[in-house]
């Protein structure tokens, strides 16, 4: 019986354990899956904040993106509206000059003005060169008494010469192209006479300029010294354009030139005022009577003179000197010049040929430009310049209208400022309150500084926060799942 009590008691305290290890490991398999759940439901927490945070940081850009165009698309519109009011401006203040010296700023009742501008408009989309560039052109030949309504043909004609001369600049050709209108294109009355004059006699410098060894450059210099003398004696555009390029082609000096073109037709002058013997001798050297020498003189001084070149042809320099002094040209600087011309006789016919040609046809300027104004360089400041153009009349419209508005703020503010010179007591508070106003901005600039500090700090503490609440929950979560 001990036995059987023993095996009785040995079998319940099996039991008993097996019990017990079932309670363990169905309680192991129960914190297991607890620990599991728990961790599914971290990851799906941590999946459901990412997305969210993903989501919110999308949005945020989204956002940003948005404002970002609208910002664009309103810094491109006021961009526009600036700058078609800015080159309104500036063409505005360009042909401001060219109203000044043609006298249209005073006085423009034919509304001449507006077609001007239109007319050195229209050539910036013809010439590779600015509107600025253009109306100063316009500006030069108002300056030089060059009539309005000839002022649009005056800058085309310039504005190509340069762009086609050797050595040329806008203010040397502007002038010389004034002073050889005023020279030889304007009657009594000022009033032009060839309407075409301008590109006649650009064609002409340019053309005998091309076909010899000089440049429009010196021909320029040339007939800045002789037009006046020229025209006093009785000479063409056509023949002192000649003229000045086979002497600058010859070598001969401009301010040379000038003295002795002046003593030689003084001293012809006077020779034919007095007739009698000195004319007749005169005449004989040249071998033409007289009348031939006084008719000649009256109606192509020009070929009178080459008649003297080609009568010194065949002579060695002593029998030109000789003849020289029969024919009263002394000293040694003015049978040098006769003498190079007439040493180079070739030279001066040549340029009286391509001269003559060029005037009478008017039209090699055009077709010598016409190849530098076709390549992409200048097709391109073409095309700038018509944009510009473009711009031009779009802003004038809003300085129209903004015109009377800066006048009237203009005006008040000048009028309060007078009123505040015979109010000092006015001033003086005013004066006060700006400064109490500088006080209060310094104020709130420093709460602002402290503002963004405050800000900074708040922002840090909530970080540290965060910190410690991740760290105080991992921890939780350890000693759970402990």
């Amino acid at each position: 019986r001990r036995t059987s009590n023993a095996a009785l008691t040995t079998a319940r305290t099996n039991a008993v354990n097996r019990a017990s290890m079932s309670r363990a490991t169905a309680e192991q398999e129960r914190a297991s899956r607890s620990s599991e759940n728990y961790e599914r439901r971290q990851r799906a927490l941590r999946a459901s904040q990412d997305a969210m945070g993903n989501s919110l940081s999308n949005q945020r850009y989204l956002y940003y993106d948005l404002g970002a165009t609208y910002r664009t698309a309103a810094l491109a519109a006021g961009a526009l509206g600036a700058a078609t009011t800015a080159l309104a401006v500036s063409y505005e203040k360009d042909f401001a000059q060219v109203l000044r010296t043609t006298g249209l700023a005073m006085y423009d009742a034919e509304n001449q003005s507006e077609s001007l501008r239109k007319q050195i408009k229209a050539l910036g989309a013809e010439i590779p060169m600015s509107f600025s560039q253009l109306a100063n052109i316009a500006m030069i030949g108002g300056q030089m008494d060059v009539p309005v309504e000839q002022l649009g043909k005056f800058t085309d004609t310039v504005a190509k010469f340069v762009a086609t001369a050797d050595g040329m600049n806008l203010d040397n050709a502007t002038q010389m192209f004034g002073r050889l209108a005023n020279v030889f294109n304007t009657d009594a009355k000022g009033n032009m006479m060839d309407p075409e004059f301008f590109n006649r006699i650009g064609s002409a410098i340019s053309q005998t300029a091309d076909n010899s060894v000089t440049s429009e450059k010196a021909i320029t210099e040339m007939l800045n010294k002789i037009a006046s003398i020229s025209k006093q004696a009785g000479l063409t555009a056509q023949d002192t354009s000649a003229l000045a390029s086979a002497l600058s082609s010859v070598g001969v000096q401009p301010y040379l030139a000038s003295g002795f073109l002046t003593r030689y037709f003084r001293n012809l002058n006077n020779t034919i005022a007095n007739g009698g013997k000195p004319l007749s001798d005169y005449a004989r050297n040249l071998g033409m009577t007289s009348d031939e020498v006084k008719t000649l003189r009256a109606t192509d001084p020009a070929a009178l003179f080459t008649r003297l070149l080609e009568t010194m042809q065949g002579m060695d320099s002593i029998q030109q000197t000789q003849f020289l002094k029969k024919m009263g040209i002394n000293g040694s600087q003015d049978p040098r010049a006769i003498q190079s011309l007439a040493a180079n006789l070739h030279v001066y016919k040549d340029a009286i040929k391509d001269v003559d040609k060029a005037f009478d046809e008017g039209t090699y300027l055009n077709a010598s430009s016409a190849g530098i104004f076709d390549t992409t360089a200048a097709k391109l400041t073409r095309m700038v310049n018509s944009f510009k153009n473009a711009g031009d009349s779009i802003g004038r419209v809003g300085l129209d209208m903004f015109a009377p508005i800066l006048t009237g703020i203009g005006e008040a503010v000048s009028g309060f400022a007078s009123f505040l010179e015979s109010a000092p007591v006015v001033a003086k508070a005013i004066s006060a309150i700006a400064t109490a106003l500088g006080v209060l901005a310094a104020a709130l600039a420093i709460k602002a500084l402290l503002s963004f500090v405050i800000g900074g700090l708040l922002g840090f503490q909530h970080a540290a926060q965060v910190t410690v609440g991740s760290t105080v929950g991992l921890s939780n979560a350890g000693r759970r799942l402990a």
